[in-house]
């Protein structure tokens, strides 16, 4: 369209402006400098200062992805897995050393011996079908020993995972330590159980902080700095933007709608046009009387295949169904709206048709065919299909028996090369024409991709009117004048944005009618911005060290363009004063407000505490430990904590809660029956703790220094 002709007019020029484009892409201002001096350019990170090579991790980012065949959920899911994957490694493999673990070849044999997808490869079976060691042991021998090409990229391949077996079998020794390490006894597994079936009955005031309202309690911002300072592990943040944005669309608008019926409509009649071979004006035929419909359809370019189907009502929508089902044979409709394409319809045939159908078949592959595994020619197959369908004709009771004796189907030949209902479109095309286009009781043979299939209808069901049709479609989209307008509106847009900064987007999108969307909270190595979905152009740009808050840049979207503006940008580290002011503040104002309230705690009892303070007592029943709640009150670990702490019959006052202030006494603790035997709580234990041991690499992560680029390359 519009940009894609530009790109013609200039091309040469741009060939250059491209590759400057693409080096930029993936480095800042910065990095292209460093790129040059050659700072740290083939560097992607360190751990404890060792260097990962930025080329090396590129392939394995590359083999990642192919390994997965493009499945990839974002564009930098494969550069985050190899990424965890690498620095896991590195991670361990220190922790290893230091342990002087070591897998010798034997380990990796045995584990190779284990891998199912080699004890059940028909390759290694023996003519009993058993796994066979030296038919494995040979087969190696005959890969490394072979000089083609194959062969070496196959022993390299095998190489690769007996190395990777060597890592596993590393990593999985070390957390079998570490496993082995955490134990447990009988003794532990008694207080564990203890702590857990034992509880206590006390009386309690409680005195809330939100008696004190919070206006009488000020926090000023040198308290807040200072908390932080002292609680700085608590309130460490990753860097984040926050982006504001305003998309405009390349959508078709109603003049371009009403073009794209005209142009429809007008190849429903014939029309005459000049032709240069004969000099002079010739008919063309319209959709209405030609019945070259294959010449037509390639001469007029439609925008979606016209399938040599047939068509039920229950294939699309009312409103169409009601257009084309009540049309007669050999009637143009249309031009009509379909799932983002206008189409105009002929309709060439009505006809009465199953829409699902069930048969018996015997599948004949031969050599080139999509069948599996077969020997024979094409020459053959069509022979033996030939005699096979003969045989039938005369003793169908002998089709379970072919079926299972000659059948490439596989999933069918069990059952007599029987398939259960099926609807129309789910078979390649002559299966289904054989099988609809027949009646119930028809034999014979239809030939696709697979082989030749001898069939024989069993069952059709559902029988109704049905269409052929042959379709003409264009697709609903903007034309070059709306794109250039659409381009222009927002480059429009983008100019008065960066040009006149005093303005924000709300306000210029407001005065111009756009709509305004939000991206949150968005990490250095995010790829997806909110409704846009993968933009990991926009992300790099808003981490760009010379991308500043208020700055904004227009980039170019699959659909258009987006405007997109900088509404805020936090770094790596620590919060400060007004990021993290509403959680800080409410700490500090119920520590004062507890100060406040132990003025009201000078009783000698709880009787008088109570008293003072006109509120009541509260009786509670089996508290747990576990459980740390306070019923009616909620989750109080202090409390909880310091009542398991007393002997029955004595009172505290002036417990700090995080709800308010507590005064308590212990009236009875219930104490745990006493076991036969605590094994089933140390095995719990010992469960528990290896279940933990994945905490073992967190902990390696964190006392580790990690530097990480990824958001400068990718």
């Amino acid at each position: 369209m519009a940009v894609l002709s530009k790109i013609r007019e200039r091309s040469m020029i741009l060939i250059v402006i491209i590759g400057m484009a693409l080096f930029a892409f993936v480095a800042s201002p910065k990095d292209i400098i460093n790129f040059f001096t050659g700072t740290d350019v083939n560097v992607i990170g360190t751990v404890d200062g060792e260097k990962i090579d930025r080329e090396e991790f590129g392939k394995k980012v590359e083999n990642y992805k192919k390994q997965l065949g493009g499945r990839l959920p974002n564009g930098m899911f494969a550069v985050n897995n190899v990424w965890n994957s690498v620095v896991r490694e590195m991670l361990y493999n220190v922790q290893i050393k230091e342990a002087g673990i070591v897998v010798g070849s034997e380990d990796i044999w045995a584990r190779l011996l284990d891998d199912n997808s080699i004890k059940n490869s028909d390759m290694f079976k023996d003519e009993l079908g058993v796994f066979s060691e030296n038919m494995l042991k040979e087969y190696l021998a005959t890969m490394q020993s072979g000089t083609d090409e194959q062969s070496k990229r196959a022993w390299f391949n095998w190489l690769a995972n007996e190395k990777n077996i060597e890592k596993q079998l590393l990593v999985s020794t070390y957390d079998d330590l570490i496993q082995f390490g955490l134990g447990s006894s009988l003794k532990a597994g008694e207080i564990k159980y203890k702590e857990e079936s034992t509880t206590v009955d006390a009386d309690i005031v409680f005195i809330p902080y939100r008696s004190i309202n919070d206006s009488l309690v000020e926090v000023s911002d040198s308290e807040v700095k200072s908390y932080i300072s002292k609680h700085a592990q608590e309130y460490k943040q990753d860097a984040r933007v926050n982006l504001k944005y305003v998309v405009f669309e390349n959508s078709a608008t109603d003049k371009d709608k009403e073009d794209t019926q005209s142009e429809l409509n007008s190849l429903r009649k014939d029309r005459e046009e000049y032709s240069s071979i004969s000099k002079s004006k010739v008919t063309v035929l319209g959709l209405e009387n030609t019945t070259d419909y294959e010449g037509f359809l390639l001469d007029n370019s439609s925008d979606l295949e016209s399938e040599d189907i047939l068509v039920f009502k229950n294939d699309m929508d009312d409103k169409t169904s009601e257009l084309l089902f009540s049309a007669d044979k050999n009637t143009v409709v249309g031009p009509y709206e379909q799932n983002g394409y206008f189409k105009l319809s002929k309709v060439v045939d009505i006809l009465q048709s199953p829409d699902s159908a069930a048969v018996k078949h015997v599948l004949i592959g031969y050599v080139g065919s999509r069948s599996q595994g077969e020997t024979r020619t094409k020459e053959e197959a069509k022979e033996l299909s030939d005699s096979l369908l003969v045989v039938l004709k005369s003793d169908f009771s002998k089709f379970d028996q072919m079926a299972s004796d000659f059948s490439a189907d596989k999933s069918s030949s069990e059952k007599g090369g029987e398939l259960e209902l099926f609807a129309y479109k789910t078979m390649v095309s002559k299966f289904r024409d054989f099988c609809f286009g027949g009646s119930k009781g028809d034999l014979g043979i239809a030939e696709t991709k697979f082989g030749y299939h001898i069939i024989k209808i069993t069952e059709q069901k559902n029988t109704q009117k049905a269409l052929k049709l042959v379709t003409i479609s264009r697709k609903i989209e903007a034309s070059e004048a709306t794109e250039n307008a659409i381009y222009e509106s927002a480059e429009t847009f983008a100019y008065n944005l960066i040009n006149y900064r005093e303005v924000k987007i709300n306000a210029l999108a407001k005065k111009d009618g756009l709509k305004v969307k939000s991206g949150f909270r968005l990490g250095k190595l995010d790829s997806n911005v909110s409704s846009l979905g993968e933009q990991r152009n926009i992300v790099k740009w808003a981490y760009n060290e010379d991308t500043k808050v208020g700055d904004s840049k227009r980039f170019d979207i699959e659909k258009g363009y987006v405007v997109v503006s900088l509404s805020s940008k936090t770094s790596d580290g620590t919060k400060s004063v007004n990021e993290a002011r509403s959680s800080v503040v409410s700490k500090l104002r119920n520590e004062k407000k507890a100060e406040m309230l132990k003025e009201k705690m000078n009783g000698s009892d709880l009787e008088t505490i109570a008293k003072e303070n006109d509120l009541t007592i509260k009786k509670l029943e089996k508290i747990s430990f576990k459980s740390g709640n306070l019923s009616g009150i909620g989750r109080e670990i202090k409390v909880v904590g310091a009542l398991f702490g007393m002997k029955e019959g004595s009172f505290e006052k002036m417990i700090v809660g995080s709800k308010g202030l507590f005064a308590v006494k212990l009236n009875k603790i219930n104490k745990a029956e006493e076991l036969e035997s605590y094994e089933t709580y140390k095995k719990t234990i010992m469960r528990d703790s290896k279940s933990q041991v994945y905490k073992v690499y967190k902990s390696l992560e964190e006392a580790s220094d990690i530097k990480d680029n990824r958001a400068l390359f990718f």
